[in-house]
C-alpha cells in the first residue's frame, strides 16, 4: 500500500517527467490556460477584499491597505521566492544522492551502467537519499504550476526589475537543477 508521500513524490515526479519528455504543445498549452485561470482569481481576490456591511473603522481601513493592487502581500511574495528556488531542493537532493553513490561505487555514477536502485540497496543513508529526491521531485514538479500561477497573478504588481529578478533567478534555478549535476536527472530515471 503506497503511503501520501509516495503518491505526492510519483505525481510530481510524473509532472516534471510529462513536462520535460512528453507532448511539446499540450502539456504547456494545459498549463497555461491553468496558470492564466488561477491567475486571474487571485487578482480578482485581491482587488476585491471582502468587507463588511457596517463602515469599517479606522484600523480597518489600515489591515486593508495591504490588499491594494500596489503590492501582492508579503505572505504571498515570500511563498513565491520560496517557489522561485524550489528547483535548488531538486539540485541538492540529485547532488547528495549522487555523492552518495560515488562514496559506495567509487565513481561518479554514470548514465545506463549505474543504476540508482540498485546502488544502495543495504546503506540506510542512500535510501533515505533516494526517498528524498522522490519528494523534491514532487515538490518541484507541482511548484511549476504555482509559480506560473504567482507570476501571472502578480505580473502588474511587481515593478519591472522585479519581474525580470524572480523570471530570471527561476531560470537560473532550473538550469542549475538540470544541468548541475552533471546527467543528474537521466541517471535518476535511468
Amino acid at each position: 500500500m503506497k503511503t501520501l508521500l509516495e503518491i505526492f513524490a510519483a505525481s510530481g515526479f510524473a509532472v516534471v517527467l510529462l513536462n520535460t519528455y512528453a507532448s511539446v504543445v499540450w502539456i504547456p498549452a494545459a498549463m497555461i490556460v491553468g496558470s492564466l485561470q488561477l491567475a486571474a482569481a487571485i487578482r480578482y481576490r485581491f482587488q476585491h477584499p471582502r468587507r463588511s456591511a457596517a463602515p469599517p473603522v479606522p484600523d480597518q481601513e489600515l489591515a486593508l491597505q495591504h490588499l491594494t493592487p500596489s503590492s501582492p502581500g508579503l505572505l504571498l511574495s515570500v511563498i513565491h521566492w520560496i517557489v522561485t528556488l524550489s528547483p535548488l531542493l531538486l539540485f541538492v537532493a540529485l547532488w547528495s544522492m549522487a555523492w552518495r553513490a560515488q562514496v559506495l561505487i567509487g565513481h561518479w555514477p554514470q548514465v545506463m551502467a549505474d543504476d540508482p536502485k540498485w546502488i544502495g540497496e543495504n546503506d540506510g543513508l542512500y535510501q533515505r537519499l533516494y526517498d528524498l529526491t522522490d519528494l523534491a521531485f514532487g515538490i518541484t514538479g507541482w511548484s511549476m504550476m504555482i509559480w506560473a500561477a504567482l507570476y501571472l497573478g502578480f505580473h502588474q504588481r511587481y515593478t519591472p526589475g522585479q519581474r525580470r529578478a524572480i523570471a530570471w533567478i527561476y531560470i537560473g534555478a532550473w538550469i542549475l537543477a538540470l544541468w548541475g549535476t552533471g546527467c543528474g536527472i537521466a541517471w535518476y530515471l535511468d
